[in-house]
């Protein structure tokens, strides 16, 4: 059976040829030939590690090239999980195997954040932000590193893959500041590096003398990571989501994926910079404080498991009741870390459970910084400290 897989997939593989759907099939049908093997086998021979290799090659390129059929792409995502993703480096705490470790840079400048009457330019410093949201793997790496007390611990059985759930942003916190102490160690060794690029260099450089920290994102952050500084309505610009683009639905009568996928399944709903997910999948937890909600008390009010105003956010309508509104102010109080009682923070993006409306670029939900759902996720940030 491996002297047939290996006549099946090219080694490696190369970009430059003309493919087809049964190409691609191929890749995923050595993929379960594998697993139906068993690793520990494919492995004691030298041509079972070979057509691992190339299998890995293959799905990676699969999910990166947005071949075959969405439902395709999430059997490749979760076949990858269990013979080892390229993608990402078990040496570097399961980050993206790129010289930033999958960081983007985000240019300093303004942008057009809010939609409708709320629509306002805002200028942010230069950052950097995750291609991906947290993996499983990266989050698992964290808690068994630290012995960090996980209070839901069955997300951490989740394909290395998928996005982490079930944290708060208080878990969000945590793990932030140690990834942050990893990369700083870590950037002293590139720092020094004399052949990297001037835009390399000047992250491991920031890290290194405390310019930079890892952290969530602002709500602003995330925002202009998302639709750039052409105002885009959704990562990919203006036309309407479709299940290609995005893990989205499965609560609202789609016929939706019902989970959490493998990052990057979806590259057609990427922004132009390569950020993945950013619609779907997961909601992301940002640092920004939504605040109490205003009506609170008054007559008709009801808390109920999300705040009033997430339903005035469907259509684009100006929210009534949050503390913290536009136009956007860093300096308001909205980008505190600490409070003295716990309060709601943003979270954006949508996520495998939701509609299409709330995948709109500007669409801001506010939960408790304590709250844990198997919808919510995390991606992170490198900014200047202020």
């Amino acid at each position: 059976m491996i002297e047939g897989a290996l006549n099946i997939l090219p080694d490696p593989y190369l970009s430059d040829i003309d493919l087809d759907d049964d190409d691609w099939g191929s890749a995923v049908s050595v993929g379960r030939l594998l697993l139906n093997i068993g690793l520990e086998t494919v492995q004691e021979f030298e041509k079972g590690r070979s057509i691992l290799s190339r299998a890995q090659s293959w799905l990676a390129a699969l999910l990166r090239e947005g071949s075959l059929d969405r439902r395709e792409r999430v059997e490749a995502g979760n076949l990858l999980a269990k013979l080892g993703d390229p993608r990402f480096d078990s040496a570097k705490w399961y980050l993206p195997s790129e010289p930033l470790l999958g960081f983007v840079e985000i240019p300093a400048g303004p942008f057009i954040m809010g939609e409708l009457e709320e629509k306002h330019e805002t200028s942010l410093p230069t950052y950097y932000i995750a291609r991906y949201p947290v993996t499983v793997a990266q989050f698992k790496e964290f808690v068994l590193e630290s012995d960090f007390s996980l209070e839901f611990t069955e997300s951490l059985k989740g394909l290395d893959n998928h996005p982490m759930v079930l944290v708060s942003w208080d878990d969000a916190i945590v793990y932030a500041k140690w990834l942050g102490g990893k990369l700083i160690a870590l950037s002293k060794s590139y720092a020094s590096q004399k052949n990297l690029s001037k835009g390399v260099l000047q992250f491991w450089e920031g890290l290194r003398d405390g310019r930079l920290v890892v952290t969530l994102p602002s709500e602003a952050e995330w925002e202009k990571a998302a639709r750039g500084v052409d105002g885009r309505s959704y990562p990919w610009g203006r036309a309407k989501p479709d299940l290609d683009r995005a893990n989205y639905g499965a609560l609202f009568g789609e016929p939706a994926i019902g989970t959490t996928t493998a990052v990057g399944c979806f590259p057609r709903g990427a922004t132009p910079e390569g950020l993945h997910d950013m619609p779907g999948n997961v909601w992301e937890i940002t640092r920004t404080i939504m605040g109490r909600d205003l009506l609170e008390g008054k007559e008709g009010w009801v808390r109920s498991y999300v705040p009033r105003w997430w339903t005035r956010s469907l259509l684009g309508n100006p929210w009534l009741g949050s503390e913290f509104g536009y136009p956007y102010d860093p300096k308001d109080g909205r980008e505190s870390i600490d409070t003295e009682v716990p309060v709601d923070r943003t979270v954006r993006g949508g996520s495998w459970t939701v509609d299409a409306r709330r995948l709109r670029c500007a669409f801001r939900d506010g939960l408790p910084q304590t709250n844990r759902h198997i919808a919510d996720g995390l991606r992170m940030a490198v900014s200047y400290v202020k």
